[in-house]
């Protein structure tokens, strides 16, 4: 019989991946939305907390992917706790992936 080499895991069982698709589908779900001028219905959203971020400066001047104030403050939110985990989830993967190819040899 001849040996087959062994395959990895697929990309998408990695767990880094799940982080960044998840970022992926929620920028394309606000991207529809906010170019379709659908927004978010909250009720009476004036002077709360997510009201206040939202008008903030840097969401309404600064980092304004997206017309509407609020998925730019959900897409900054959603890029500072997924993006993290799917670098450092490629990073261990990658060195992990290394370190086993190097003793391997």
């Amino acid at each position: 019989m001849k040996n087959k080499p062994k395959k990895g895991r697929s990309i998408l069982k990695r767990e880094w991946v799940r982080p960044l698709i998840a970022l992926l589908v929620l920028q394309l779900i606000f991207f529809v939305c906010d170019k379709n001028g659908w927004s978010m219905n909250f009720r009476d959203d004036e002077g709360t907390v997510l009201d206040r971020f939202s008008k903030a400066k840097f969401f309404t001047e600064q980092f304004i992917p997206y017309e509407n104030p609020t998925f730019n403050l959900f897409t900054a939110v959603f890029l500072v706790t997924l993006l993290p985990a799917a670098i450092i989830g490629a990073m261990k993967d990658l060195f992990s992936r290394k370190q086993t190819n190097h003793h391997a040899g």
